[in-house]
């Protein structure tokens, strides 16, 4: 109530701080909604979890052989 009273006076009471919190609430929604339908949408930038499973035992491999080796 306070961080309210003292936004309507520097703002001459032309700016109310709830109707600020609700305006970045609205467009912080719709920011997050757009990019979360585009990120399940997108599903060419994804890798597989197979690949990822193949591609990580093949470091952890690569790893153990560099070590025979020393």
């Amino acid at each position: 109530m306070k961080q309210n009273a003292m936004t309507l006076a520097r703002t001459n009471g032309q700016q109310d701080f709830e109707e600020m919190i609700d305006d970045l609430k609205k467009k912080t929604h719709n920011e997050a909604y757009q990019s979360f339908d585009k990120f399940m949408k997108d599903k060419d930038a994804r890798s597989s979890s197979n690949n990822l499973c193949v591609e990580a035992y093949e470091g952890i491999l690569h790893d153990r052989r560099a070590n025979e080796r020393q």
